[in-house]
Order: C-alpha cells, then structure tokens, then sequence
C-alpha cells in the first residue's frame, strides 16, 4: 500500500518554479490565460567551518545552483510548469566541470498548478500544486538543497492566500 504523511515544510526547502508570487512562495493564484513567463535564479552560499574537537582545522562549505522556469497560464484556473536545474554544485571532486563536481543539467521538474477558486463573500482564495521531479542529475541530497531522494518524485502543495495581497 501507499502511505501518505502530511507535514509543514521549511520555506527554504521548497525548489525554485518561477510563476506568480515571490521566488520562494507559492501563491493560490495561477497565470492568467495565455501568459509564458520564464524565470531564472542563481543561488550561493558559502561558509567557513570547524568540526570536531581540533578547531584548527577549517573546511569551506559552499552551495551553487542554477534554475530556470517556464511557466504557462492555460486557462483560467490551471497553469503548467516545467523547471529544469540548469547547474547544481554537489560538494564533491575539485570544482569546474567533472561528473563529480557538478550536476549538470540538475533534476527536472514538471507539473500543474490548480488555483484562482475563490468565493465573492471570501477574503481567500484556494489552489494546489503537483509536481513530478524526475531525477537526472548524478548525485542527490546534497547539504543545503531541498531534500531528493535520488528517484521519481511527487509533489503535492495546498496554497490559501488572503485576497488583499494578490496583485
């Protein structure tokens, strides 16, 4: 059988796919009809780091990753998406190029976004994402990325968002 668990995720940990809203925020409302938006983000973060007992020690920590996304109002209340990883630092071998040292292309990801329902007497307005990731990148579950388990994933997100903040 399929067991599914429902749980609130860290906002940081939600992958990059472009559409209406913020960056790193889902919003309730979709694309209006016949809109092609595409987005793109580069992300960098570094740290100087000591381990263990022997503080003289210090490794630098570092993430880099590239996304695109082409998102597609078609229709009034569904909105489809595709969002490939362009570039993905893994953390691994001696940086540029090599299998080892980077993802490249990253994981892909496609899906539908279903929003924009709302009632005249509501102040909200109710939508839901599914996401398919398809795992094309060499390495998974790399420190500071959203979590991947290194085979074919569904996504599923519920948004509500209060009307007086949608533009």
């Amino acid at each position: 059988g399929i067991i599914l668990f429902f749980f609130f995720m860290n906002m940081q940990a939600v992958p990059f796919q472009g559409g209406k809203g913020l960056i790193y925020l889902h919003t309730a409302k979709v694309m209006n009809e016949g809109y092609l938006d595409l987005s793109g983000g580069l992300r960098y973060f570094g740290k100087i780091a000591s381990f263990g007992g022997n503080q003289r020690k210090a490794y630098t920590l570092w993430n880099i990753k590239g996304s695109l996304s082409l998102n597609y109002g078609l229709s009034e209340h569904v909105e489809l998406i595709f969002s490939p990883g362009i570039y993905q630092d893994t953390n691994k071998g001696g940086g540029g190029f090599d299998k080892k040292s980077v993802n490249f292309p990253d994981d892909l990801f496609l899906g539908a976004k279903f929003g924009s329902f709302q009632k005249l007497e509501s102040p909200f307005v109710y939508g839901g994402k599914l996401i398919l990731r398809i795992p094309t990148g060499r390495t998974h579950n790399i420190i500071y990325e959203e979590y991947s388990a290194g085979s074919l994933e569904i996504h599923l997100y519920n948004c509500k968002q209060h009307r007086s903040n949608i533009p």
